[in-house]
């Protein structure tokens, strides 16, 4: 071959391979710098971040859900389930600032049924017994972060509060006129905490008793919880679909009589992240309990599995 035509394929040769170089090395280094699709790995603690393979699944969502009770101010108050305004404050700041957007029970319920989108990164919040101070600490806080949570009130306990002459900040909880305020807020929607089941004995929650036929159960559940939406009908506050589990105690057993009442969404004590798929039922949602002992920082890397 004349050597005026081997010098120009030479060069085409050198120039390809330094293109195809070049091709590599912006390949790896797109690689390198774009999010994993799916969470790399598992914290120790079994959470999951919230943000990890949520980009780009829009038919999916990891859902943390904090679980709060009573917030009082009284600085002799904190204990596992009594927290301090200022920490539920640095929790919705924490919240705010990672880009997490708080969302209600019924918008997770909807995008699981296939209508109505969630946030890239959502958490729900909600607030077990039905305390006076969720009304009195909880809400002024949740308006001024713009975040929303749901209550899970015990009928029993807001009939006896109608009554009561004295009422703590602590340990006191709503009457119905507050739990209608409230909602009437726009940032607590209304679960059901059974009407008069938050026991330890003879029944642990909603769990099955000893011996106790599967007739017997049934009626005694059925007997419960229609003396609670009673009360809901006699306040003019209406239904609702959300239960959550007594100390954490009910599963299978309850919620095949519950979901036979209109519930189709539970609230359990397991402390897990929740994998919402769209068009899929809704499984059994884990929360995190919010103890006052731990700090903001500590809480939110267990829930959320970011530091």
């Amino acid at each position: 071959m004349p050597r005026s035509s081997t010098v120009p394929r030479r060069a085409v040769l050198y120039a390809a391979a330094i293109l195809s170089a070049a091709f590599a090395a912006l390949c790896w280094s797109l690689r390198k710098a774009a999010p994993p699709a799916v969470p790399a790995a598992k914290p120790e603690n079994g959470a999951y971040s919230a943000s990890a393979g949520a980009e780009g699944e829009s038919d999916r969502r990891i859902l943390p859900v904090l679980m709060y009770h009573s917030v009082c101010a009284d600085p002799l108050s904190p204990s596992e389930y009594v927290l301090s305004p200022d920490a539920l404050r640095q929790d919705l700041a924490f919240l705010k600032e990672r880009g997490y957007q708080t969302v209600f029970l019924s918008d997770v319920l909807a995008f699981a049924g296939g209508g109505g989108d969630l946030p890239e990164k959502p958490v729900a919040i909600t607030f077990d017994d039905g305390y006076l101070n969720n009304l009195t600490e909880a809400l002024p806080l949740l308006r001024e972060y713009g975040a929303v949570a749901e209550i899970s009130v015990v009928g029993a306990f807001a009939d006896a509060a109608e009554t009561e002459s004295y009422r703590s900040p602590r340990y006191s909880y709503l009457r119905w006129s507050e739990v209608r305020e409230l909602l009437a807020s726009g940032c607590f929607e209304l679960g059901s905490h059974t009407y008069d089941m938050h026991a330890l004995s003879p029944r642990e929650g909603l769990s099955r008793m000893p011996g106790e036929s599967q007739a017997a159960y049934e009626t005694a559940l059925r007997a419960d919880d229609g003396r609670l939406r009673a009360a809901l009908l006699r306040e003019k506050i209406g239904d609702t679909v959300i239960c959550a589990y007594p100390y954490g105690a009910g599963g299978k057993d309850a919620r095949g009589v519950l979901s036979d009442l209109g519930y189709t969404v539970f609230l359990s004590c397991g402390e897990h992240v929740n994998r919402i798929q769209k068009n899929a039922p809704l499984p059994e949602l884990g929360r995190f309990h919010r103890a006052a002992r731990y700090t903001t920082a500590e809480f939110m890397a267990r829930a959320l599995g970011e530091p």
